[in-house]
């Protein structure tokens, strides 16, 4: 038994340390100051962060991809790479 408890305390400390990509979040973020709602800024590219990037991109006459490409990135002015804290 309490090998099982130790288990699941490293599943739980494993799972604690998941961060989200910052790349991601500072996307989010930029989107929410042009007034574009990502939802959260949470790092998830989830269905309403894929949308106000389409948005984004098509009010900025970019390749509507819902993706974040390098023309993206540079008219949003999120940095190429962001590293990890």
């Amino acid at each position: 038994m309490r090998s099982s408890a130790v288990m699941g305390l490293m599943v739980c400390a494993s799972v604690a340390i998941v961060t989200a990509p910052p790349h991601v979040m500072a996307m989010q973020q930029a989107l929410k100051d042009k007034g574009f709602d990502p939802g959260s800024v949470d790092g998830v590219v989830g269905p309403k962060t894929s949308s106000a990037l389409r948005a984004y991109q098509k009010s900025e006459n970019l390749t509507t991809t819902g993706r974040l490409d390098g023309d993206t990135k540079a008219k949003l002015g999120v940095p190429v790479s962001i590293e990890k804290r």
